[in-house]
């Protein structure tokens, strides 16, 4: 069934071309998922033969993902975010204050509903002073080892999550994919190695701290991807699931420094005419 769901791909030249010698990408069968809800439809299919991964059973951790359930509050956010911010700030990396001023005209992406609601044909706002967009691929690592606790992802979770709106405040945009390479996983015919990936928001996508703890969290490696590999491999899984990878151009959520992550985005940032 699953075959009819996700299948190998070649792996794209749109991802960092640093992983093809990393990965042996002839040697690695890869996932690509359209988007999220693709490897949620892919995931609720499966179940996982030790249930009691992350202290929650398989259908109650999949529930809480299809329902887009947030694992971390917004106020423990906000928390996280004004201690980065303040980080951010020290570091130069970010201004204190970022102004724009509008104005009204016949097109535009933001409506002013009154003016629409009068028939004014002047009913968008649109910034006085144009700005240059850049645009970055954040790519996010769920490869770690065994010892990794749940608290240390969801902590790095929401540094990362709280430097990419602090950065999009001025224009500095990201588009964020998760990313699960997996070394000698299988022991079977085939491919030793696997890598999955999904799309979590576009560049210009509204990035939320519900959305972003829903998934990126303990359970997507420890539940979900594991689930993945039980039904991709069967009897011919290897033990402990594999080797963690340290992916060149990859983020790992553990240990995550704010302050580097920032420089590493304002270091590599693209413009629009140069972005794909």
């Amino acid at each position: 069934m699953s075959k009819d769901i996700i299948q190998d791909t070649v792996f794209s030249d749109y991802h960092p071309k640093e992983w093809k010698d990393h990965m042996k990408m002839d040697n690695t069968s890869i996932y690509q998922y359209r988007n999220l809800q693709h490897f949620k439809h892919h995931v609720s299919t499966l179940t996982q033969r030790k249930d009691n991964h992350c202290g929650i059973s398989y259908a109650d951790a999949l529930e809480d993902l299809l329902k887009n359930q947030a694992t971390m509050t917004e106020g423990d956010y906000q928390i996280i975010k004004n201690r980065v911010k303040s980080n951010l700030l020290k570091k130069g990396l970010i201004a204190d204050s970022v102004y724009e001023s509008y104005k009204y005209d016949v097109e535009g992406d933001i409506w002013d509903v009154a003016k629409v609601i009068a028939q004014d044909p002047m009913c968008c706002l649109v910034p006085n002073e144009t700005y240059t967009n850049y645009f970055y691929e954040l790519y996010i690592s769920v490869s770690y080892p065994w010892n990794v606790s749940d608290s240390e992802i969801q902590e790095s979770m929401a540094k990362i999550l709280a430097t990419v709106e602090l950065l999009e405040r001025e224009h500095y945009y990201c588009k964020i994919t998760l990313v699960f390479p997996d070394k000698e996983c299988n022991c079977g015919d085939g491919p030793d190695n696997f890598m999955g990936l999904i799309p979590l928001f576009s560049h210009k996508d509204v990035k939320t701290i519900e959305t972003m703890s829903s998934v990126l969290n303990e359970r997507l490696l420890r539940k979900f991807f594991f689930a993945v590999l039980e039904d991709k491999y069967g009897s011919h899984l290897a033990g402990g699931y594999g080797t963690p990878v340290d992916l060149p151009n990859a983020i790992v959520p553990v240990n995550l420094d704010e302050c580097k992550l920032a420089q590493s985005i304002l270091d590599k940032v693209i413009t629009p005419c140069e972005s794909r």
